[in-house]
Order: structure tokens, then sequence, then C-alpha cells
């Protein structure tokens, strides 16, 4: 938006900030635009699926209990990815297991 102002663009850099703060400022009250997380949300790219999950995570998009979610790990019928001291799972494993255990049970 500065360098738009800078380079003499003013009209563009007024729309950018009409459509930014517009609703923010709309009525004059902060409170009555969207919210810090709702505008953060709005910058971020719509469908990126996460790559690795959390325990918590697996849980619940498999619809499981995090102690089953543990168990499975700790078995190695679930692998798991460490990063630092993060111990997550890859999305592929998660679904290659619900695959199988969904083979298994047909």
């Amino acid at each position: 938006m500065y360098e738009m102002a800078a380079a003499g663009d003013v009209a563009a850099a007024s729309l950018f900030l009409d459509r930014v703060l517009g609703p923010v400022l709309g009525r004059g009250r902060l409170s009555e635009g969207p919210t810090a997380e709702q505008l953060h949300a709005a910058d971020q790219p719509p469908s990126i699926p996460k790559r690795l999950l959390s325990a918590a995570e697996v849980a619940e998009v498999a619809g499981i209990s995090l102690g089953l979610v543990y168990r499975l790990q700790r078995t190695g019928k679930l692998p798991v990815c460490r990063i630092g001291r993060r111990v997550l799972v890859r999305r592929d494993d998660l679904d290659i297991l619900v695959r199988v255990k969904s083979a298994a049970e047909e």
C-alpha cells in the first residue's frame, strides 16, 4: 500500500484501505467489524490440506480416542515423523491405515 501511495497511485491505495479497513472502521467502532481471526483467515489460502498431523488432530480426523492414537503410534501401526520434540503423523500414513483397516473388515 505504501508503495502504491509513494508511486502516486493514491486511488489504488485508498481502495486497498477501504477494502481492508472499511469493515473494521465502518461505523466508527472497532467492535462491529470482523475479528482479528477472521481477518487473518481471509489472508490464508482456503484449501491447503495439512500434510503432518498432531496426535489430537489424528484423533479428531479419524474419530478415535487420543489414547488409541498413542497406542497405534507406540505399537508401530501408525508411523510417526519426529521433528524436534514434536511427534507428527503423515496424512498419507493415516489414510493408508484407514484403508487397510476397512479392507480387513470387509
